[in-house]
């Protein structure tokens, strides 16, 4: 992937800022201070231990 991407001039920068056995709040609405103020894609994965619906919202609306 590196090779591809360099032959685009594309830069990636990868932060992996996974946290364990936390609660699905506060830190899954901090987005942009967990993911960082200029990330382009985030990632989110807690469907296991939250329930989605209001807090999966919460995430979205805080990543943007």
């Amino acid at each position: 992937m590196k090779a591809s991407l360099e032959a685009l001039s594309i830069e990636l920068d990868s932060r992996n800022v996974a946290l364990g056995n936390n609660p699905c709040t506060p830190y899954d609405v901090c987005v942009k201070y967990f993911g960082g103020l200029d990330a382009d894609i985030v990632h989110w994965e807690q469907s296991y231990f939250c329930d989605g619906g209001k807090v999966i919202e919460q995430f979205i609306r805080q990543g943007n």
